[in-house]
């Protein structure tokens, strides 16, 4: 489940793709992405940010594969949000008169 909020100047998504218990340190690993609106004739800036995953306490292939599972949506997300800032920015922009 990625769950998604806005902020002034674009949007972040975030998904906690290992449950369990609080005081696992699996649980904490969220994967966040930040799309901020473009500014001037720029594209959105997607950033994406992750804890890593410490030597001692390493994943179990079921939980890698989860967690690549969540980690693929959110790259789909981010980028889908990123296509519709850039094509809300297009559509408000103002219309250039050509000269004849």
């Amino acid at each position: 489940m990625i769950e998604r909020e806005e902020f002034e100047g674009g949007v972040r998504i975030i998904a906690r793709p290992l449950s369990g218990d609080p005081a696992d340190l699996h649980f904490l690993m969220q994967i966040q992405a930040e799309i901020i609106e473009p500014t001037g004739k720029g594209k959105p800036q997607v950033r994406i940010s992750f804890h890593g995953v410490p030597i001692g306490k390493p994943l179990l292939p079921v939980d890698a594969r989860t967690w690549r599972i969540a980690f693929d949506a959110i790259m789909a997300e981010a980028e889908k949000i990123a296509e519709e800032m850039k094509t809300a920015k297009a559509k408000s922009a103002p219309k250039r008169k050509r000269k004849k």
